[in-house]
């Protein structure tokens, strides 16, 4: 290991008025630079700047995180048949887990069976804003046992994913621009094997 090299002094470094012919001294011991940030821990302790230390972690009273809901599956066995149909609810489809929000013309509703999982749309608009329908679907849904997230959306949407184990059902809302909202709910749901 290699000895430190001293640090010339500051005043060593200072520029020096052309008048003095003599060198500038250099100092035998290195110079120390003070600290240029005021939050940076001090090398002494200063009495003026107490530690801040954090309060102990307060103990949880629970014991344990409340159980997950166990409800089944929202759709069962036997799944409907294909099916679209424009301007109404299809044959079949779940409306005890989706249905039209207040004050809504459908556009369209479809189921898909697939083995054991169920592919369902339901598209309307709602003389609602674009807030109360998606309230709506949080009340409705969160009755079921199903737990919300925002989802992405094009400009100008807003949407949300609702979830329950593997079943999970995406509303996208749209402000119309005469008043009311564009909304489309679709789900993928999954009946007991």
């Amino acid at each position: 290991m290699q000895p430190a090299t001293p640090l010339p002094s500051a005043s060593a470094l200072a520029p020096s008025p052309k008048v003095s012919k003599a060198a500038p001294a250099i100092s035998a011991k290195p110079s120390v630079l003070p600290s240029v940030n005021p939050k940076a821990p001090a090398a002494v302790p200063d009495p003026q700047r107490p530690l801040e230390v954090a309060p102990p972690a307060q103990k949880s009273t629970s014991a344990a995180l409340p159980k997950s809901r166990d409800d089944g599956p929202l759709v069962k066995s036997p799944l409907p048949a294909e099916g679209s149909v424009n301007g109404k609810i299809v044959a079949g489809f779940p409306t005890d887990v989706i249905e039209a929000a207040p004050a809504s013309a459908l556009k369209s509703s479809s189921v898909s069976p697939q083995g054991s999982i169920l592919q369902v749309s339901l598209v309307a608009h709602s003389t609602a804003e674009p807030l109360a329908v998606m309230q709506f679907y949080q009340k409705q849904f969160a009755q079921l046992g199903l737990g919300a997230a925002q989802a992405p959306a094009s400009a100008g949407s807003s949407a949300m994913w609702f979830t329950r184990g593997t079943d999970k059902i995406t509303v996208t809302t749209t402000p119309r621009q005469d008043g009311g909202t564009e909304y489309s709910v679709f789900g993928i749901l999954h009946a007991e094997s």
